[in-house]
């Protein structure tokens, strides 16, 4: 009966062990992967990075109107994508909300895009309407709509400062981020 015991200790440390080098070198393949997209130099891999321009885009608002980049140049703008059911998202909310109702030229100047998997205005998403309401031009979409599209998002949040002419100057996953950078 112990020897039983002892190889099935020794079986259960075997697969304890190749279980962990295989999930070791998975971890490490994704660090690469993140390394070789961008990522660990300043800002997420699903970030344009400072300096580019985002390309030209149209979406629907959820007040029924239409808003493009050409509708974000001339000033800085402030642009948010938040999604559905994302607890970073959700956490994010309560310091975008009072720094996007303090930015410069107001809700014509910060557009939120709220990610909702179908791509309708259901009412998952109506907690972040109620709360981007005023402070923001916001849209629903999905997550290939054309404004996450022109963005390259793959990942939330993601928070943009763009310049004057609509290219990026910064962007986080965090409000306090995209603000220091916004005040140096």
């Amino acid at each position: 009966m112990t020897n039983v015991a002892v190889v099935l200790v020794g079986v259960l440390s075997l697969v304890n062990f190749t279980l962990t080098f295989a999930v070791i070198r998975q971890v490490r393949r994704y660090g690469e992967l993140l390394a070789s997209r961008g990522a660990g130099r300043g800002q997420p891999a699903w970030h344009i990075q400072a300096g580019s321009p985002v390309p030209e885009f149209t979406a629907a608002t959820v007040s029924g109107g239409r808003v493009s980049l050409s509708d974000l140049t001339g000033a800085r703008s402030l642009v948010a994508f938040f999604a559905v059911g994302c607890p970073p998202c959700r956490a994010q909310l309560p310091e975008f909300t009072p720094y996007a109702r303090s930015f410069p030229g107001g809700a014509a100047q910060v557009l939120a895009v709220v990610i909702e998997p179908t791509g309708r205005r259901e009412e998952k998403a109506d907690d972040y309407l109620r709360e981007l309401a005023g402070v923001a031009t916001v849209v629903v979409e999905p997550l290939g709509g054309p404004a996450a599209q022109a963005f390259s998002v793959s990942g939330q949040p993601t928070i943009y400062l763009l310049d004057e002419r609509g290219r990026v100057e910064t962007s986080g996953m965090a409000v306090r981020q995209v603000a220091a950078a916004a005040s140096a």
